[in-house]
C-alpha cells in the first residue's frame, strides 16, 4: 500500500505518549555525540548513524525496510532534531524524496530506491526547481525526446553533496514521472555553492541519454503533491524545535547576564519579550501537531500550509528577540546563536515563505484549489 494511502486509512488516531517520548529520547542521545563542526566525512558518518536509527525509513513500509509509522511520529522526530540544534534539512530525503518515489507506480527500481533509502545505502534527492523562488504548483517537467535523450538544469538542491541519485520530474510521451539519474552518470554536471544555512546547495546540469528503465511513472502531474505536503509539516516541526532551542539559550543567557547588579531576566521588559517568543513557538508547535493529525487531501494541505507559515512567523519573532536580548555576543561567530538562526531562515524559506503560504492557504480555503 502506498504510504499516503496507509496514512489516510489510519485516520486521526493519536499516537501513544510512550512511543513519541522514545523517539525524542533517541534524538537526544544522538545529539549528545554530535560534533559542532562538520566536513563531508563526518556528514557521511552521521548519515549512516541516522539510517541505522531508522529515521530515514520512519514513514516507509516494512516491506521496504521501513517502520511504517505515522506523521505524528515524524513530527516528533523533527521537532526534537530542532531542539537538539540540527539545522540540516534531512526531510529533503527522508520525507520529500521518499514520498515522491513512493507515489510512483511500483517497479524494481522504485523498490530498490525505497529500500536503499531506508537503509541509508541509497540517497535520492528530488530536483524540482529550475529557477529560484518557483513554487511546486508550476512544477517543471523535463522533456524526454523520442530517442531517450534529455537536456535540463535544476538548482537549489539540498543535500546534493550526499546524493547517490537525482530524481527529476519528467515527461515521456505525454506521461509524467520521475527520471532517476545516478550521480556518476556521464551526463551529470554538479556544482556546489554555499547556502544560507552554511550548508551547500547544488546545481545540476544534465545532457545525455536516459535509460528506459530509469523512468518511474506518476499517476498524474499532481502526483508529487503529498510529498510536498508532508515535507512542509516536517520542516515546520524542525523550525518549531529550533525556536524552542533558541528560546532556551536566551532564557539561560538572560538569567546569567548581570547588569546594574541584577540579572537581565529580572527586568519586566525582558520577561515580556521572552513570553512573546515562547507564545509564538507554542503556537507553531500546536499548528505542527494539528497538521500531523489532519485527514483528507484538502484538510491536510491547509494544515500543512498553516503549520509552515506559523513556524516561519515564529522564526521571525524568536530570532529578532534572541538577538536583541543577547546583544553583541549573539552576533559573534563563536556563539551558536547565529548558526541556529541561519538554519532557521533557510528552512523558513524552503518550500515557500510565510507570506506565500498564507496566500495559498486563503486561496485554497476559498475554493481556488492548487491552481490558485
Amino acid at each position: 500500500m502506498p504510504i499516503i494511502s496507509r496514512i489516510e486509512a489510519a485516520g486521526q488516531q493519536a499516537e501513544e505518549a510512550e512511543l513519541l517520548e522514545a523517539v525524542r529520547d533517541s534524538v537526544r542521545s544522538f545529539a549528545k555525540s554530535r560534533p559542532a563542526e562538520y566536513d563531508e566525512a563526518l556528514l557521511a558518518a552521521e548519515w549512516q548513524q541516522i539510517a541505522e536509527a531508522g529515521w530515514f525509513g520512519l514513514l516507509a513500509d516494512e516491506a521496504n525496510g521501513g517502520s511504517a509509522l505515522s506523521v505524528e511520529v515524524m513530527a516528533a522526530l523533527y521537532e526534537e532534531l530542532g531542539r537538539s540544534g540540527v539545522t540540516l534539512p534531512y526531510a529533503a530525503v527522508s520525507v520529500l524524496a521518499l514520498i515522491a518515489v513512493d507515489q510512483c507506480e511500483p517497479s524494481d527500481l522504485q523498490a530498490s530506491l525505497l529500500t536503499g533509502l531506508s537503509e541509508g545505502d541509497i540517497r535520492p534527492v528530488l530536483c524540482w526547481q529550475d529557477e529560484p523562488n518557483h513554487s511546486e504548483r508550476q512544477l517543471p517537467f523535463a522533456q524526454l525526446s523520442a530517442d531517450g535523450t534529455a537536456s535540463f538544469g535544476r538548482c537549489l538542491i539540498d543535500l546534493a553533496q550526499m546524493a547517490t541519485h537525482f530524481c527529476v520530474p519528467a515527461d515521456r510521451d505525454g506521461v509524467p514521472g520521475l527520471v532517476v539519474i545516478p550521480r556518476d552518470h556521464p551526463g551529470v554536471t554538479l556544482t556546489m555553492a554555499p547556502g544560507l544555512s552554511g550548508w551547500q546547495v547544488g546545481k545540476l546540469q544534465f545532457q545525455g541519454e536516459v535509460p528506459a528503465d530509469a523512468f518511474l511513472r506518476l499517476p498524474d502531474r499532481d502526483g508529487l503533491a503529498p510529498a510536498f505536503r508532508l515535507a512542509r509539516t516536517a520542516a515546520a516541526a524542525q523550525l518549531s524545535g529550533l525556536c524552542a532551542q533558541i528560546i532556551a539559550m536566551t532564557v539561560d543567557f538572560t538569567g546569567q547576564r548581570v547588569q546594574f547588579g541584577k540579572a537581565l531576566a529580572t527586568n519586566q521588559v525582558v520577561q515580556h519579550r521572552l513570553v512573546d517568543m515562547w507564545m509564538e513557538q507554542t503556537l507553531a508547535s500546536a499548528a505542527v501537531y494539528h497538521a500531523a493529525r489532519a485527514s483528507g487531501v484538502a484538510g491536510g494541505e491547509l494544515a500543512a500550509l498553516a503549520a509552515k507559515a506559523r513556524a516561519s512567523k515564529a522564526v521571525d519573532v524568536v530570532s529578532r528577540g534572541a538577538f536583541q536580548l543577547h546583544g553583541a555576543i549573539g552576533y559573534t561567530g563563536e556563539y551558536p546563536l547565529g548558526g541556529l538562526v541561519r538554519g532557521c531562515l533557510a528552512l523558513a524559506s524552503w518550500l515557500g515563505t510565510a507570506n506565500e503560504l498564507r496566500r495559498r492557504f486563503v486561496a485554497l480555503e476559498c475554493g481556488e484549489g492548487r491552481a490558485a
